[in-house]
């Protein structure tokens, strides 16, 4: 197999990306606007989400699409095997892949009801499709390696910290959205709803970090944790960015809410501040992509 950027090993953390981004950003921002934000506010998070949702529909049909010739690419003769049929079987037959068999249909599902610019009605059932989806996840990867009843706690947790870190991550458009100019008849919702997600999102944060932690020690173990390697190396990298991450959150919510009252300039601050939040959650998925393929002790 040719090496480059042409190959299917390079395209693999792009695919995972694709799928994960959208059920975060999803389940996430509904999340906020359907439990947090009252009918007026939250017609208008809607409206407003439309157009990020057909492009979010539009990627993440792209990889459901793209998986099975991928797989089939990954375990023939690279991307002249990507058509292969019985490769294809050969995928859905494995522990993996049978997941797939119901995940890919809900996923095209889900994909198609964002490409749709999802309205007020019926929206908790996307928001629920995107949630299990996401927590689907959980059955496979490194959490699936774990066998026993360590394994049924492995998965559990990889869940929590799926659910959480959507939580936290795809709620944030929204509050820049709330951040920005909204209407003036939606202030004082605008106002409740702000108030209103410190403490969940200071809770979402907190269980992602600590399901986070114990995912790295469940896969790693204690002397794994000290061994650099490509795995490891990424993981680091990606607990930096989510520290940095934690420092603009903190930030946000102890010296920069506390201030808004003092002028534009403060709020100017806070929505810069979340939209590097929001950039850099993007790349900590990135790097999760990147990292999730790989042998953590090699």
């Amino acid at each position: 197999m040719d090496g480059g950027l042409a190959t299917p090993d390079a395209w693999r953390p792009l695919a995972r990306a694709l799928f994960l981004l959208p059920l975060l950003l999803t389940w996430g921002y509904l999340a906020l606007a359907l439990w947090l934000g009252r009918p007026a506010l939250r017609s208008w998070l809607l409206e407003r989400a439309r157009p990020a949702a057909r492009l979010l529909g539009a990627l993440l049909l792209l990889e459901v699409l793209s998986l099975l010739p991928l797989q089939a690419a990954l375990v023939g003769d690279g991307w002249t095997d990507a058509f292969n049929l019985p490769l294809w079987q050969l995928y859905l037959a494995t522990e993996a892949g049978q997941g797939w068999r119901w995940q890919l249909p809900l996923g095209l599902l889900l994909a198609l009801w964002l490409l749709a610019g999802p309205g007020t009605r019926g929206v908790r059932w996307l928001w629920g499709l995107s949630g299990l989806l996401l927590a689907s996840l959980a059955l496979g990867g490194h959490a699936a390696a774990t066998a026993g009843a360590l394994g049924g706690v492995h998965r559990l947790n990889q869940a929590l910290h799926l659910l959480t870190t959507g939580l936290w991550l795809g709620s944030l458009p929204g509050v820049l959205l709330c951040l920005g100019r909204p209407p003036a008849r939606l202030r004082g919702e605008v106002q409740r709803l702000l108030r209103g997600y410190s403490l969940p999102g200071q809770i979402c944060v907190a269980l992602a970090l600590l399901s986070g932690a114990f995912n790295s020690l469940l896969i790693l173990g204690p002397e794994g944790l000290l061994r650099l390697t490509p795995y490891s190396g990424l993981l680091l990298a990606k607990v930096l960015v989510v520290a940095t991450m934690v420092v603009l959150a903190l930030a946000n919510r102890y010296l920069l809410v506390p201030r808004l009252g003092q002028g534009p300039q403060v709020w100017q601050l806070l929505r810069r501040a979340t939209a590097a939040e929001i950039a850099l959650g993007v790349v900590a998925v990135t790097l999760v992509a990147a990292f999730s393929g790989l042998d953590p002790f090699s």
